[in-house]
């Protein structure tokens, strides 16, 4: 879970880091299923290049409305 005070902003390292625990939790678990990676955060991530990083979302709205 992220919390911010706006949109959660995913940088380069990040987005690294992201990709290398998936790739770890696939080798560790010896999967071939998809994964998912989906961002519980107060205002949804924003925009931008990392992004892709992100299978879905959720928002506080989602979560409280």
């Amino acid at each position: 879970m992220k919390f911010c005070v706006g949109s959660y902003t995913i940088k380069k390292n990040y987005a690294t880091e992201i990709r290398s625990r998936m790739q770890l939790f696939r080798d560790k678990e010896k999967t071939t299923y998809a994964l998912n990676c989906t961002f519980v955060t107060t205002f949804g991530v924003a925009e931008g290049i990392n992004k892709d990083v992100v299978d879905s979302e959720v928002t506080a709205e989602d979560l409280f409305s």
